[in-house]
């Protein structure tokens, strides 16, 4: 088993080799203002459940964020 594990574990990207993804993230930082290293931001967390017992749920703005997100 570890023996196939380590066949077809290749350790590479998938857009390109180590240098050519530091170099598109060196780009990407400097065309873009507002760019966000995504290992240094959280994701989004979602609303809250909707509580109301005689919910509409096509009128709901809670339910209609919760689906949206």
């Amino acid at each position: 088993m570890v023996e196939y594990l380590e066949s077809v574990h290749v350790g590479e990207f998938l857009t390109g080799s180590m240098h050519e993804v530091k170099q598109n993230i060196s780009l990407q930082k400097i065309e873009d203002l507002h760019y966000e290293d995504p290992i240094q931001t959280m994701p989004i967390s979602p609303p809250e459940e909707c509580k109301e017992k005689t919910c509409d749920n096509d009128n709901c703005s809670n339910c209609q964020a919760l689906e949206t997100w």
